[in-house]
């Protein structure tokens, strides 16, 4: 888990970084969790990992936005994913494209503006 959801941002980061640093403009949008600014029982290495991702995401935007660099991080709440297939009712979770509408809201700001971060919930249940 600390692999996938803290080292592998790191290295992915470090691997495109310089060429944005470089052509003064980019945009870095990582996906975090709502469990990156809260604790739950159960949620020992989980939370640990996305409490990195959100000190890493607010260090590096202060540190390159005066290079041209964006630094957007999507926190979700929880997603309706293969993680919970048969486990329980998902309806009230959110889906993948609620996530990825988040991350463009994101990415489709004028150059002037960043949007640092985003916390992302269902709104309610889906009827059905």
């Amino acid at each position: 888990m600390v692999d996938v959801n803290f080292n592998a941002l790191f290295h992915v980061t470090r691997a495109v970084l310089p060429g944005m640093i470089e052509r003064g403009r980019g945009h870095i949008v990582i996906v975090g969790s709502i469990a990156g600014r809260s604790a739950f029982v159960g949620g020992t290495c989980y939370g640990g990992t996305k409490h990195a991702v959100m000190g890493f995401s607010e260090s590096l935007m202060l540190e390159v936005r005066d290079k041209g660099v964006k630094v957007s991080v999507v926190n979700p709440g929880s997603v309706a994913t293969d993680f919970f297939r048969g486990e329980r009712d998902t309806s009230w979770m959110l889906t993948a494209d609620d996530v990825a509408e988040a991350v463009h809201h994101a990415i489709d700001t004028p150059p002037r503006v960043l949007v640092h971060r985003i916390e992302v919930r269902a709104a309610a249940p889906k009827k059905g």
